[in-house]
């Protein structure tokens, strides 16, 4: 592969939210997920406004974005979770029902959100240690680590 393909496969491309066709997409994924039996959404990237977005996306429209989903969940009969998007948390905890993270502990963020473990709402967090550090965990270390 070269260098100026690897390079556009690592990028990431953002989608403008608040296109009404993007939405018209949304919601017929929304609804698919839901009559497959699947209980919940977790969208990712929701965070692009923290990112060299190109489209000049914000706060305001990650928001925005999300409460769309939420609502579109909410009509299907699924749960929808935030995932990562630390700096929103604030804005969102009664349109979501739970929260996902990578590696919290790692970065020191876990307490960016009290805000969900105020409101009730679970946290899920996932840490990817490196594979030599997972060949010395014994059971007990992870354990504790997790109940961390």
């Amino acid at each position: 592969m070269g260098a100026t393909l690897a390079a556009i496969l690592a990028t990431n491309f953002w989608l403008n939210t608040s296109s009404l066709e993007v939405r018209k997409i949304m919601e017929s994924r929304i609804q698919h997920v839901a009559d497959r039996g699947c209980s919940a959404i977790d969208p990712e990237n929701i965070d692009s406004y923290g990112n060299h977005n190109g489209i000049c996306a914000t706060e305001a429209d990650a928001i925005d974005f999300v409460k769309f989903l939420s609502l579109g969940a909410l009509l299907c009969g699924v749960e929808i979770g935030l995932k990562n998007s630390i700096g929103i948390t604030l804005n969102l905890t009664s349109d979501v029902d739970f929260a996902v993270n990578e590696q919290c502990i790692e970065f020191k963020e876990c307490d960016k959100y009290t805000a969900f473990y105020s409101a009730s709402l679970p946290v899920f967090n996932i840490e990817y240690p490196t594979a030599s550090v997972r060949k010395s965990w014994p059971a007990a270390q992870a354990t504790a680590r997790c109940d961390t």
